[in-house]
């Protein structure tokens, strides 16, 4: 049974709830659940923002069949490649074989190495932007991507080298060291309810 919220006009929140999970990150409590969101835009092309994780994989394609009725979808944006924002994507490209990915280089060469899928897709730069109709946005600002954890340096080396042994993927961005957790406080990155010292997971633009 497809749920499906209108945000706009013409935009459809598509995701899905996953009640069943108790630990985000195998560590904090989510006593509500955690909610994966993904939206389709119904322009003159319609355009896919991101997919869900695989938990709430049925509940997405019953919503994103029911939120393009007659259409195909021609665009899908990724925002972010971790599994709870694009686990789905290869699964849409073979439902919807005629779709443009649209992200920058670096996630291309990511979705390679995640997917093993070759695709020609639009390479986004910075000020691009993309018209789907009456709708003409989308800038993307390539900016450098930095990691913050409180683990040793060594912890880092011996993480992007477990990742490298699994994947094959090189992790090219640095990590910094935040050993005393001075930066994680100043950026509000601690629960204290939770932990004095381990970080949430956090996004900045700087």
């Amino acid at each position: 049974m497809y749920c499906t919220k209108n945000i706009t006009d013409d935009l459809y929140w598509i995701g899905g709830n996953d009640r069943r999970l108790a630990l985000f990150e195998n560590i904090f409590p989510v006593p509500n659940g955690v909610s994966y969101n993904s939206y389709v835009l119904l322009d003159e092309k319609t355009v896919l923002f991101d997919t869900v994780d695989k938990a709430v994989s049925e509940q997405f394609f019953e919503n994103l069949v029911h939120a393009l009725g007659e259409r195909t979808l021609d665009y899908v944006i990724i925002n972010h490649m971790e599994p709870d924002h694009c686990a789905m994507l290869k699964e849409v490209i073979m439902r919807y074989p005629d779709v443009q990915i649209v992200c920058n280089a670096k996630t291309a060469d990511i979705i390679k190495q995640f997917f093993k899928i070759e695709t020609d897709a639009v390479i986004v730069k910075e000020n691009d932007t993309l018209c789907t109709g009456k709708h003409t946005y989308f800038k993307q600002l390539n900016a450098e991507l930095l990691g913050l954890s409180v683990d040793s340096n060594s912890s880092h080396l011996a993480w992007m080298y477990d990742i490298y042994c699994k994947t094959g993927i090189k992790i090219s961005f640095p990590i910094v060291a935040d050993r005393n957790g001075e930066i994680a406080r100043k950026y509000g990155m601690i629960s204290s309810d939770i932990s004095n010292t381990e970080t949430v997971r956090n996004v900045f633009i700087i």
